[in-house]
């Protein structure tokens, strides 16, 4: 509650206002080591596809889970469509495709140059496949061990 009595809430309600392109994040590839992990689930998936919602992030805004558990595209997938489901977020129809059409997975079983090398030619596939310019993210979430 705000000092003048009125409730706050990060969460929009009613219509979603009008986003100019200005406002809307350019085209990129945005790369979330740890994907697997609590605060993806609960926190920056649920984010993303509000501000996805908001419209903030176009069509061509794709992104790439990392961590080091076996699974593919389709796991990865109904794991953030679960996480969002049991989010606090309203949901719709849209959630499904939008996990389709934005949400990626790569296994990186181990932090060896090859496997690096490996992930950076699934980014590129993944840019040229979604005629992406080549702008990325990259979110690093992880003990600090993994990144001596």
């Amino acid at each position: 509650m705000s000092a003048d009595g009125k409730v706050v809430s990060a969460r929009p309600s009613g219509e979603l206002p009008t986003v100019t392109a200005h406002e809307r994040a350019d085209p990129c590839t945005m790369v979330i080591f740890g994907a697997l992990g609590d605060l993806s689930r609960r926190k920056l998936l649920p984010a993303l596809y509000q501000i996805t919602r908001q419209q903030k992030l176009g069509d061509r805004v794709k992104i790439l889970g990392v961590s080091r558990s076996n699974m593919d595209d389709r796991g990865f997938r109904s794991m953030a469509r679960t996480a969002l489901a049991t989010s606090k977020l309203d949901t719709d129809e849209s959630l499904g495709r939008w996990c389709e059409q934005h949400v990626h997975y790569y296994p990186l079983r181990t932090w060896e140059t090859e496997q690096f090398q490996a992930l950076g030619e699934i980014i590129r596939d993944l840019e040229r496949r979604h005629e992406l310019p080549g702008n990325r993210v990259f979110y690093l979430r992880g003990t600090c061990t993994r990144l001596e």
